[in-house]
């Protein structure tokens, strides 16, 4: 009840902040609400704190990562885990032969090569430039692998980074011992920490599937220069034609800035209707346009299903994670405005059965660091919402090799009835690197699973 009200206080003042720029207020006229969203703010951080330590509690906590290890493992499956310290780090490697540990560089010099690597892929250089962003990931490689034993021959790698390292790429590190790419050795699992792997392992197995498969959001209308709003072609969804019509289309990224005029991305539709193919049509919902609002996405009808798919902007807010959000439609059929932000404050209102949801969007990994518990947002909110895991990004993604990346990743779930998608994720990723075109890691390294699969 504490959150419903903080959330719908903080909903109003974002509102009234929006309102009164619009407006042309002056400085002294947004000092108030500002001031009032920012204790808003913390009061719901400090309310979401107590209620993670009330929902932990109920988790018996293993005393040790072996106990953890043996609670949690399957077969086939290792664990490599980073601790950055100040004058040394760590890396424990844990697999069915036994456990090996490492000792590794000090976290200033672990955290300078991670951000450093990160900041270069996000820029996009990567585009134009194979030989630097190779050298810039095998010398992280060896920083964080080659003390360590050979890794083993598991079918799984669960890799519980920490700090800095929560912004690496591992799906593009080389094994110095063998020079093979992790993602050509390993379906890949990121999380967080050890305790949260296990709450959300412990949550999913109480409760009944899901009856849907699939629901996916996409291609929403954001500015009311879109042609949907003014009678012209409306189905302008094909990826060719948005490269023959934008200028800007061959680089189209999904990400945003709040309350800026957000350009179309009509490779998300093209992406959701392949997609969507996929699903009987009884076990699917697919919200394309002006469906593709804040209304229809809140409703049980949506929640209710296996897989969660938005396909649209996002936005992270690195300070307060609580405003980071997804971009929705803006406007109905008829013109008129609506509230077309997805908060992560409005997720902790949202009760889903989601094994998996896929945010196809940009950077919808980051948020606020915060040690033991990742990169707060986006991430952190679903999970709160009762997902079981996530496939997010980690830099600007260009919208047509994300498209076609997630695609072949549906194609590779649906063989597997639904249910192995680190082992799909895995498979697109290399399916993306064989064609020449998309073959650097800038355009299928960025996207990770993360949580109990």
């Amino acid at each position: 009840a504490e959150r419903e009200a903080l959330s719908a206080a903080l909903e109003a003042l974002a509102l009234q902040g929006r309102e009164l720029e619009a407006r042309g207020a002056a400085a002294e006229a947004l000092a108030a609400p500002r001031r009032r969203e920012r204790e808003t703010l913390e009061a719901y951080r400090i309310l979401g704190t107590r209620i993670s330590g009330t929902a932990r509690a109920g988790v018996t906590q293993p005393a040790s990562i072996l106990e953890t290890y043996r609670d949690l493992a399957e077969d086939d499956v290792s664990l490599l885990q980073f601790r950055l310290g100040a004058e040394r780090s760590y890396a424990w490697l844990l697999s069915p032969a036994g456990l090996a540990s490492a000792e590794l560089a000090a976290g200033e010099v672990l955290e300078q090569r991670a951000l450093g690597l990160h900041r270069f892929l996000s820029e996009g250089r990567e585009r134009l430039a194979r030989r630097p962003v190779d050298r810039r990931l095998r010398d992280l490689s060896d920083l964080l692998l080659a003390d360590l034993p050979p890794l083993p021959e598991s079918r799984r790698l669960v890799i519980a980074a920490g700090g800095a390292l929560d912004y690496v790429p591992f799906a593009a590190l080389t094994e110095p011992a063998t020079q093979q790419l992790l993602i050509e050795r390993f379906e890949l699992v990121r999380t967080p920490s050890l305790s949260t792997l296990g709450a959300l392992r412990h949550r999913r197995q109480g409760r009944e599937p899901a009856p849907g498969i699939l629901a996916l959001v996409a291609d929403p209308v954001f500015s009311r220069s879109d042609a949907r709003l003014k009678g012209r072609a409306a189905s302008m969804t094909s990826a060719a034609e948005a490269v023959a019509l934008a200028p800007a289309a061959p680089a189209l990224l999904r990400s945003a800035e709040i309350d800026s005029d957000l350009p179309r991305l009509p490779a998300t539709a093209d992406e959701a209707q392949a997609i969507a193919a996929l699903v009987p049509a009884d076990r699917r919902i697919l919200l394309l346009g002006f469906d593709a609002n804040r209304g229809r996405v809140t409703r049980r009808e949506l929640l209710e299903h296996r897989i969660l798919h938005f396909a649209t902007h996002a936005w992270i807010h690195e300070r307060h994670p609580e405003l980071s959000g997804l971009a929705l439609s803006r406007f109905d059929a008829r013109g008129r405005e609506r509230d077309g932000y997805l908060w992560v404050y409005d997720l902790a209102r949202l009760e889903t059965r989601a094994d998996l949801v896929v945010l196809s969007a940009c950077r919808t990994a980051l948020g606020q660091r915060v040690d033991g518990e990742g990169l707060l947002g986006l991430t952190q909110g679903f999970f709160q919402a009762g997902a079981s895991s996530l496939i997010v990004s980690l830099w600007d993604v260009e919208d047509r090799a994300t498209s076609r990346l997630m695609q072949r990743f549906y194609e590779h779930l649906e063989r597997s009835d639904w249910a192995q998608p680190a082992a799909a994720l895995r498979r697109a990723q290399l399916d993306l690197r064989a064609q020449a075109t998309f073959d650097s890691p800038y355009f299928w390294a960025g996207f990770m699973l993360q949580g109990d699969h």
